[in-house]
């Protein structure tokens, strides 16, 4: 299974993404779901993700300076 990672700063569609998608089938497991960029930069420094999807407007972080500073964290 690949593991996933899901940002993003409204709570409803954090919810919304576990429900609408068959993620088992798919072969995914989602290990982390968060609101904060920041805190999930954090994250990413103890949990291996394989796919990460995020937001592109946040308010503590905008979603293109999230993603490169996580590809600085893994790769």
């Amino acid at each position: 299974m690949l593991n996933v990672m899901i940002v993003d700063d409204e709570y409803m569609l954090l919810r919304g993404y576990r429900k609408i998608i068959d993620w088992a089938a798919l072969g995914l497991e989602i290990k982390i779901t968060e609101q904060n960029p920041l805190t999930a930069l954090l994250q990413l420094q103890e949990t291996p993700i394989d796919i990460l999807i995020s937001d592109i407007n946040m308010p503590e972080l905008d979603g293109p300076s999230f993603v490169a500073q996580a590809k600085e964290i893994q790769p």
